[in-house]
């Protein structure tokens, strides 16, 4: 096997900084009050790599179809590219809107620069996507991950 030995600009860009996520839903009509969000990422090329965590209270889940996490400080590329791992999540039933679901995953979609929020089942093969018409938002989350961008 041979190693590559890459030079100080192949990685091309490297970046951190700081992002504030928010959770809505795909109408953007959630009433939501934060008590804590903070979000830090690190760019190396065209990785982003993120974490974030989110305390509030929630007056009105909104209208839409989808429980987004928003505000991510780039947009991603591919369709469902990406590792996200949720450290801890509080306040968020999702048997209501998946039927059965064991675990709650978060989903990257091409050109986006939020994630949503998918229900898997112990039967396995996905579940839908939460709907927080019918699924309580989460009062509390830690999320990391890794995702592609262009930029």
């Amino acid at each position: 096997m041979a190693i590559t030995r890459l030079n100080n600009n192949s990685i091309g860009t490297y970046e951190e900084g700081t992002w504030t996520p928010s959770f809505n839903t795909n109408n953007g009509d959630a009433n939501i009050s934060y008590s804590s969000q903070s979000g830090t990422y690190r760019k190396i090329g065209r990785l982003v790599y993120i974490n974030c965590r989110i305390s509030c209270s929630i007056t009105s889940n909104g209208t839409g179809n989808y429980l987004q996490l928003e505000g991510l400080p780039f947009t991603g590329v591919g369709d469902r590219f990406g590792g996200f791992s949720i450290g801890g999540i509080n306040g968020c039933d999702a048997t209501a809107s998946v039927g059965s679901a064991t675990m709650i995953c978060l989903n990257m979609y091409n050109g986006l620069d939020y994630l949503r929020f998918n229900g898997s089942k112990a039967s396995g093969g996905n579940g839908n996507f939460l709907n927080p018409t019918n699924t309580n938002f989460p009062t509390f989350i830690m999320v990391g991950g890794v995702y592609s961008t262009t930029a």
